[in-house]
Order: structure tokens, then C-alpha cells, then sequence
């Protein structure tokens, strides 16, 4: 299609423009989005002594503090007058700033809340539960913030305010609230120490302010600022608040020491490797794990602090998602850890120079053999270990003047076995610099990432930057990377520009480059390389309620990507629909049309990480629709149904549906099942290799390698569910199960030949690929073909036809005191590889000795205490 390659030209200019036009623009007014603030100014007022954190509000030393009370409504009706009325007082002496809210009701028995695990943003706030949240600019730099967040059954929620865009829920600090219900309706009351904020000392200080509070049954939200919708920004849309000197105090030293002890058993069943028969070894192994630590964090002033972690604990509460992925792409899992999701906010950056969790994943170790201490790959030296973090730090600060630096560190080393092997280190370094400019919600920024070891080094290098203009209606960023692995040097770009405002129009556009040589394996994530892409979008969204809707928005999208070949590999036109209904029920509806693209990445084996000869997808459309019942009310659910079909006349569907209970404010359970079908004309497979004679020399054989595909039906369950009860807003109760089930049946195998003189040809002139029937001698009765040396597909268990799980988590959460958690932990995991079983006590109960068939069962207790220090 000619529409997609003349837009690859065209977004070629608009990229060069935009770059042209952030060297040009150089002003802004200092202050953002001024004319919505007139009049926001707070007055903090300075006290000797601190009252009393009881939810009651009722001592005499808020008197002096001065009311704020001017609010308005922003949702459901956008700048009109709230329903009911808010009054805040704020006080503050040399440690703490304090806050008291007075939420007046006239119906305080309808206030909704929720009790839930602290931080819980989607199921204690969000649209469960009536709640407040007040945020502080304390650098006022229109860019990051400290929020703070109090529910109406006193859940705490706290988060840091990043690139004026993006709100960190990882981010913790220690502080005190009460609340109560009364006849007038609901007062909170804060206690948030200095600590807890990052600022620079003047005489008089000025910080950004924003109070916001929402009313759970209304689906009203409340802000002393207001904008109207379209206007985009956190940060830079806060008033302001006056008062604050300069003789404000913070505690230097806080520490939390912890202890964990607890049993791992493992009972697994694997099959003996080239074994024709297919029979099976035995791995069991109990371990005790006792372990002590250390985290410490150290502020040097109001600025800058550093934090540090000695023989650390990053054991995860909850496993990742079960996936099965036999592709070229690499899986991204999310960080659950700690001290990696502390101050993350600012190691993001638009491309992945920096993921956290390379460090502590499975690395190379060097077997030794004799005299042999270096990698050989011809004789597989290599062996993949499980690894220890031993230390890490961070150092994370920002000046006055808008310079902002942060630094991370860690050193990891394999864990021993009874392999003779070589100790290995891996020490990864993380440098991060930004500099503010403009009004301070735009910025130039530069990331260093580094991974060494005693045979291998990797590392990134990446100018960065944020612009945000005339009033946050523009939005745009850019990042430059040079990645340098073992002295094999690549480049990587993309930027971005958005385009939203009070009009209903926006659009937004997309570039990104990434060679043939770029790699970020050690240090960052990185879809895939030798890429090329483009994408444009237009959107228009009808604000204001008619008929039976809130709102309606309507979008369309070009996507187009091509390898460095010049070879198209995406081609995609995508529309969408979505409706959100006036009694809170939001539906959507997505089509999608690809024409004819070329798969660069399809025959790509696994196992050996070889890859075969490119293949064609023919042209396809998909259209998904989903609806979503008021997720406010005691039952609420989600349905989503998804089919696509090709040229080849495969064909595919998915359901999905979510099912949630909560009966109460302590319990909430939820269900989600998924189920997918697909029937492909041309499944892939594997590469296998074969002798073969020469024919210009029959005494010479030859290595061949034949490229497997099957006509194949595909069939994935995922079942999960959870039970969530708390029993106050301290302790709870998580139970978490997860029911999977893959099956890929390969109905009859074809091979893929490649002609040397078809594969390629100049230009874009590319011929279909043939498929020719492959006679596999082998099936599941037959199982081994003792010629070919190949175990059918159909069985084979490294390519996963027969896949079954069955996993639970148990967590008992209690928070005995500030800062300091007790976690009693049970885990459950087994997987079936090489037999379907139809539900979760079938995998729970199987133990037979089934032919190719394998079995891998872990299961785990342990116990968490930590303590937390102020001093």
C-alpha cells in the first residue's frame, strides 16, 4: 500500500522538524499555565508545639492555622461548584508539616470505605472508596511532586509525582493520618515529617500545592485547582503555598534491619537428555533459607540521600505471570523488588537503557576443565548459574538550579553448586543526569548503564530530553542511545510529539531507529533490533454529556516498521471506539487491517537461537469489543471478545471476563478467565539438522537444515483468581491462584524450502514461501525416529505441545508498627510439561510416571520480620 510508504517520508520531515523547532523554541513563561492560579495562594502557619493525630481535629492550635476553602468540581461536571463543602488547614513547626480536613457531608452514612493493604491505588482509591489527597511541589519545579493520600476507613496511599505526567506508586515514605466519620461527615488528620520531602533551604520558600478530594457515590472529583479537561501536566498545574522558612529540620538516619527464615522443597522430574526412550531423572532438594540484612538511608541534607542495602532481600511476594514464549522477543516482566522500585522514576527513560531486573538474573559461569578458564564456545565452557546480590546503593539528589543526578550500584556473584566453576562477579553501574529548563517541566538528560564481568562488558550511553509547550498542549521527547557490547558499538533513536488540548482534536506521532548492532541485553530492554518505524494518530473526544453518554472518543492510527533491509514488516491500520455511558458503564470497539507484510523473526529457534529464512504474513484484519459494568458497585465485571482471520484462512478468538465481589469494605474477591483459539495453515515450528551426501562429492557429508512448520490448532486457558481480606488497615489476608493450560496440536508438518536464488531478490521482490509436505516416520505411538534422530513435535518437550500449571500464593501482611511489616509467606508452583490435564486438582494430584512426560513441583514457607529506625 503506497498510503504507508509515502507516510514513512513524511514523518521522515516532521521528525526533522521537530527537532528544528526544540532549537528554535527557547521561552516559556516561568510560571506554567498562570492564569488558572490566580488567587491559589495557601498560607501555612508556623507552631511551636504539634496537635494531637486522632481524627478528631478538635485542638485549639488549629485556630491559628488559616482555611482553605475555595474548591471546585472538575468531574463529572467540569468547573462547577462541588456538591458538598471542603475546608483544609494546614500547620507546620521545625520536623513535620500537618494537616487537618474537614470533608462535610450531608449524608455521611453514604460514605463509602474500603479497607485494603496500603499503597492499594486501584482497589482502596481510585473509584472504590471516598478519599482525599493533598500534593506538595516541595522544589517547585513544575515537574515532580509528593503526594499523599488518605481513604475514608484511613488506608494510606503514597506516590511521587514524575515528568509532570506520571504518578510512582513504589515510592514510600512514613507518616501519620486518623480519621473519622462524624455527624457533619468526615475529618482527616496528617502528620507528614520533612524527611519525607526533597527541597532546597531558602529564607522563604515557595512550594507547589494541590488538595483534591473525591466523592465515591457522586463519582465526583473535587481539586483546589481546576482546568478545564483537555489540559494536561500534575505538577505544573498546582497553586502555590507560602510561609515556610527556612529552619526546618530533617532526621539524617533511617534503617531497617530484617530477618527471614523459612524451607524451599523441590520435587521435580525431568527428562534425561538424548534419551531415546524417553524415561526420566529425579530432582529433590529441600533447602533452609536463613538469612539477616540490612537497609539504610542516609539524607545529607534536604537534597540529596543515599540508600543502601546489605546481603539484601529481593524475594517476591508474587511470582510473575505464567507465559509460555518460544519467540525471538524477549518477555518484559515488571519490578517487584523494593529497593529497585524506590527512586526508580528516575532511571525511566523512553527507551530501556536501564532495567532493573538484569540485575540478579540467571548469568554465565565459566566451567573449569583442566587448565580451561576462558569461554570456548566450541566446547560449551559456558554454563548458566543463578546468581546473589551481594551490595547496592543509590544516590539520588537535585539542586537548586534545577540539576538533578542519581546514581546505582550493585555487585552479584553465581550462587555455588557442585559444578567445578569459576566465581563470577557482575558489577552494574547506573548514572543518570537531568537538567531542568524553561519553566521547569521540560528537560535535557543523559543516562550511563554499564554491566562488567571477568569476560564480558556492555554498556549505554543516552542523551534524553523532555519538552513541554504552550501551556502542556505539546508534549514531545527524543532519546539518543549508543550501546557498546564487548566493543560492538550500535545506535538507537525515537522521539515522540503529542498534541492534546481543550479542543476535542489531538494527535500524536511516533519515530524510532534502532540498527543492526544495537544491543541493551546486559543493561536495558529492548524489543528487537534492525528496526525502522513510524506511527501517526488522530483522535477526537466529545466531553460534554449528550443523550445517554458522559463522554466519546474516537481514534484512528497508522503504524509502519521495516528492518534495515528496506523490507516492510509492519503494516497496520487501526480504529477505535469507546463509549462511556452515564451510568458508568465504559464499551469499546477496536478493528485493525494489515495488508500483506514480510516476518523477519518468525523461524527463530529457541533452543539453539538460530534463525531461519524470512517468511511473508499474509493479509489480515482483527476486530475486538469490550464492556464494562460500573466498577463502584457491590458485583462488576468486564467481557472482552477478540477474532482475527487471514488470507490463509487461519483463524483465531479469544474471550476474556473478569468477574469482582465486594460485599463489604474488608473482603474483595475477583475472577478472570481467559480462553484462546487459533488454527494456523502454517504453525512454526523448529529448525532441525540432518547428514546429508554431497552430490558433487559422495564421500562428503553435508549438514542441512530443514525449517518445520505444522498445520496446527492452538489452545490457551489462563484461570486465576484472588481473595483479598482485611482484617483492619494493617493486617490482611492474599490468597492467589492461577490455573494454566497451553496445548498446540500439530495436525500434519510441512518443511519450508528455502531456493538460494528466490531468497532474497533486489529491491522488495520477494517470492511467497513454499511449503512442502515433510513425512515425520514419527508420532506419539512411534515416538522415535532412531534415523533421524528427531522427536516428533507433537511430544517433544523443550517445544512445550502439552503444557499444564497450577500455582498459589498465601500472604499474611501485618504492619506492627510504622515502617516495620511482618510477612508470612506460603508458595505453591507445579507444572505438568507433556500431558493436558482439565482442572487444578488434577495437576495438584498427578503422580504418574507417564512417558515423556514432565513434572516440576516447588513449593516454599518462609518468614519476613523488619524494623524500622528513624534517628
Amino acid at each position: 500500500m503506497d498510503i504507508f510508504l509515502n507516510l514513512k517520508n513524511k514523518l521522515k520531515y516532521l521528525t526533522s522538524f521537530i527537532v528544528v523547532f526544540r532549537l528554535v523554541f527557547s521561552y516559556e513563561s516561568i510560571e506554567p499555565l498562570n492564569k488558572y492560579k490566580k488567587g491559589k495562594i495557601a498560607q501555612i502557619t508556623y507552631i511551636n508545639n504539634e496537635p494531637s493525630i486522632d481524627g478528631i481535629g478538635d485542638d485549639k492550635i488549629w485556630e491559628s492555622a488559616i482555611s482553605i476553602t475555595d474548591f471546585i468540581q472538575t468531574d463529572p461536571i467540569n468547573m462547577s461548584k462541588p456538591t458538598q463543602k471542603t475546608e483544609v488547614k494546614l500547620l507546620y513547626n521545625n520536623s513535620n508539616l500537618f494537616v487537618l480536613a474537614r470533608l462535610y457531608d450531608n449524608n455521611p452514612k453514604k460514605i463509602t470505605t474500603k479497607l485494603t493493604l496500603r499503597d492499594d491505588w486501584y482497589e482502596g482509591f481510585d473509584d472504590k472508596a471516598d478519599y482525599f489527597r493533598i500534593e506538595f511541589d516541595s522544589r517547585h519545579d513544575h515537574q515532580t511532586a509528593f503526594a499523599f493520600s488518605v481513604n475514608a476507613s484511613g488506608v494510606q496511599l503514597d506516590e511521587f509525582v514524575f515528568d509532570d505526567s506520571n504518578y510512582d506508586g513504589d515510592w514510600n515514605a512514613v507518616w501519620t493520618s486518623e480519621t473519622q466519620i462524624d455527624s457533619a461527615g468526615w475529618i482527616i488528620e496528617m502528620k507528614i515529617p520533612f524527611s519525607a520531602f526533597r527541597f532546597s533551604k531558602k529564607d522563604e520558600m515557595i512550594w507547589g500545592l494541590n488538595i483534591a478530594r473525591y466523592i465515591h457515590r457522586n463519582n465526583e472529583y473535587i481539586s483546589w485547582v481546576g482546568y478545564p479537561h483537555g489540559i494536561g501536566g500534575i505538577a505544573s498545574k498546582f497553586g502555590h503555598l507560602i510561609g515556610l522558612k527556612k529552619f526546618m529540620i530533617q532526621r539524617k538516619l533511617q534503617f531497617k534491619p530484617y530477618m527471614i527464615f523459612g524451607q524451599n522443597n523441590y520435587e521435580n522430574k525431568i527428562i534425561k537428555p538424548n534419551d531415546i526412550n524417553g524415561s526420566f531423572e529425579n530432582y529433590n532438594d529441600m533447602s533452609q533459607l536463613k538469612n539477616i540484612g540490612l537497609d539504610i538511608k542516609y539524607n545529607f541534607n534536604t537534597d540529596v540521600s543515599l540508600e543502601t542495602t546489605i546481603n539484601p532481600d529481593f524475594g517476591q511476594i508474587e511470582a510473575d505471570p505464567t507465559e509460555i514464549n518460544l519467540t525471538a522477543y524477549e518477555t518484559y516482566y515488571t519490578e517487584k523488588r523494593a529497593f529497585f522500585l524506590e527512586s526508580a522514576s528516575i532511571f525511566e527513560t523512553p527507551i530501556n537503557v536501564f532495567y532493573s531486573r538484569r540485575i540478579g538474573e540467571s548469568l554465565d559461569s565459566i566451567l573449569i576443565k583442566g587448565e580451561i578458564k576462558a569461554i570456548n564456545a566450541n566446547l560449551n565452557d559456558s554454563i548458566t548459574q543463578k546468581t546473589n546480590i551481594t551490595s547496592a546503593y543509590k544516590l539520588v539528589g537535585k539542586t537548586n538550579s534545577g540539576f538533578t543526578y542519581g546514581v546505582l550500584r550493585a555487585i552479584t556473584h553465581n550462587e555455588l553448586t557442585n559444578f567445578d566453576i569459576q566465581r563470577n562477579i557482575n558489577k552494574y553501574t547506573n548514572l543518570r543526569l537531568i537538567q531542568d529548563i524553561f519553566d521547569g517541566n521540560s528537560y535535557l538528560g543523559m543516562i550511563y548503564s554499564n554491566m562488567t564481568n571477568s569476560f564480558s562488558s556492555s554498556s549505554a550511553l543516552s542523551l534524553d530530553g523532555v519538552l513541554s509547550l504552550f501551556g502542556n498542549q505539546i508534549y514531545s521527547d527524543f532519546q539518543l542511545v549508543k550501546s557498546n557490547v564487548n566493543s560492538k558499538k550500535g545506535i538507537g533513536f525515537t522521539s515522540s510529539a503529542t498534541y492534546e488540548s481543550t479542543h476535542p482534536w489531538e494527535i500524536w506521532f511516533l519515530n524510532s531507529y534502532y540498527d543492526k548492532s544495537f544491543n541493551l541485553e546486559k543493561t536495558g530492554y529492548l524489543w528487537r533490533n534492525n528496526l525502522e518505524e513510524y506511527s501517526f494518530g488522530i483522535g477526537y473526544k466529545i466531553r460534554n454529556s449528550f443523550w445517554k453518554f458522559r463522554r466519546l472518543y474516537f481514534s484512528s492510527e497508522i503504524e509502519y516498521a521495516e528492518n534495515l533491509d528496506n523490507l516492510p514488516i509492519e503494516k497496520k491500520l487501526i480504529l477505535s471506539a469507546n463509549q462511556y455511558w452515564a451510568n458508568y458503564w465504559n464499551s469499546g470497539i477496536i478493528w485493525e487491517y494489515s495488508p500483506k507484510n514480510f516476518n523477519d523473526l518468525l523461524t527463530y529457534d529457541y533452543e539453539d537461537g538460530d534463525l531461519g529464512p524470512i517468511t511473508i504474513d499474509s493479509k489480515s484484519e482483527g476486530l475486538k469489543l469490550f464492556i464494562q459494568t460500573d466498577q463502584r458497585n457491590l458485583f462488576s465485571s468486564r467481557f472482552e471478545y477478540g477474532l482475527g482471520r487471514n488470507d490463509l484462512s487461519d483463524f483465531g478468538s479469544n474471550i476474556y471476563a473478569n468477574l469482582n465481589f465486594s460485599p463489604n469494605e474488608n473482603l474483595k474477591v475477583s475472577f478472570d478467565y481467559y480462553n484462546g483459539y487459533s488454527s494456523e495453515k502454517y504453525h512454526w515450528v523448529e529448525i532441525t539438522e540432518s547428514n546429508e551426501i554431497s552430490i558433487d562429492n559422495p564421500n562428503l557429508e553435508i549438514k542441512t537444515k530443514h525449517f518445520i512448520f505444522s498445520n496446527a490448532q492452538n489452545r490457551v486457558t489462563n484461570l486465576t483468581s484472588r481473595f483479598n481480606i482485611s482484617f483492619n488497615r494493617n493486617t490482611s489476608l492474599q490468597l492467589y491462584t492461577e490455573y494454566f493450560y497451553s496445548h498446540t496440536n500439530h495436525l500434519n508438518f510441512l518443511e519450508l524450502i528455502p531456493d538460494s536464488s528466490e531468497f532474497p531478490i533486489n529491491n522488495l521482490e520477494y517470492y511467497e514461501p513454499y511449503m512442502d509436505p515433510l513425512n515425520f516416520s514419527m508420532d506419539e505411538e512411534n515416538d522415535f525416529n532412531s534415523g533421524s534422530k528427531l522427536v516428533t513435535p507433537k511430544i517433544e518437550p523443550t517445544l512445550y505441545p502439552k503444557y499444564t500449571s497450577y500455582s498459589t500464593n498465601i500472604v499474611f501482611h501485618w504492619d506492627y508498627s510504622p515502617g516495620s511489616s511482618l510477612y508470612i509467606v506460603y508458595t505453591y508452583y507445579k507444572i505438568i510439561n507433556g500431558k493436558l490435564l482439565s482442572d487444578p486438582f488434577e495437576v495438584i494430584e498427578y503422580s504418574e510416571n507417564d512417558k515423556w512426560v514432565e513434572t516440576y513441583l516447588d513449593y516454599s514457607l518462609f518468614i519476613k520480620l523488619n524494623y524500622w529506625f528513624d534517628l
